[in-house]
């Protein structure tokens, strides 16, 4: 990533040899870490999807926040989702089971959220490890080493929790429903919390010395 933020800023520097008085918007780039480099090099705007796409289109950094980011947890519908159906279909998972355990899942990560003695993490990861072998077990074969199971990732998120202190208003609003990667809705609402998390971002940034101290 850094190799291709020099490169952004090689081009920057070339530009602005001759740029006299132009200011230059830069199209769907997003760089945190190079903005005060960028400012001085004439931009004065940019935009990028980026942080909202991650939300449903990254492998892993989902759900960001200020310091880095964690990845959703997925719960994937039993109707919706074309492998399980495939699988289905084929007498390989039987449908009943595949949702009662999706039903299992949804019910005790909302109980864990909400603090039930009952819903123990370990409870919580136990039945998501059982769902997400049920759905992709051929593609978590050790011997075959195609794809790492997600569990400890999740367990990382599920331990932090960070949607309980995050100020976005739509975490306080949706709770641990903004952590799962599931239906349009959820994954279109951790978009625009990413977009409010990269916003403050800036914002921080773009803040003089003494403003921050104040």
């Amino acid at each position: 990533m850094r190799r291709q933020t020099d490169d952004i800023l090689d081009c920057l520097y070339e530009i602005d040899k001759v740029r006299e008085k132009a200011e230059l918007h830069l199209l769907g780039i997003t760089r945190v870490g190079a903005i005060k480099e960028f400012a001085a090099l004439g931009v004065t705007s940019f935009d990028s999807t980026s942080p909202f796409r991650q939300s449903f289109m990254d492998d892993k950094n989902n759900y960001h926040t200020a310091d880095g980011a964690y990845m959703a947890i997925r719960v994937p519908q039993v109707d919706g989702n074309p492998s399980l159906k495939r699988k289905v279909l084929a007498g390989e998972v039987s449908q009943s089971e595949a949702k009662r355990l999706e039903r299992e899942t949804l019910r005790l990560l909302r109980a864990y959220d909400e603090g039930d003695a009952k819903a123990s993490l370990e409870k919580v990861l136990n039945v998501l490890r059982d769902y997400e072998q049920l759905v992709e077990g051929d593609k978590l074969d050790p011997n075959k080493g195609v794809k790492k199971s997600r569990i400890p990732k999740y367990e990382i998120f599920l331990q932090e929790k960070p949607w309980k202190t995050c100020n976005c208003g739509l975490c306080s609003k949706l709770g641990i429903e903004i952590a799962v990667f599931r239906g349009t809705e959820r994954n279109k609402s951790r978009g625009f919390h990413n977009l409010a998390v990269f916003a403050a971002k800036i914002q921080h940034i773009g803040r003089a010395p003494s403003q921050e101290n104040q």
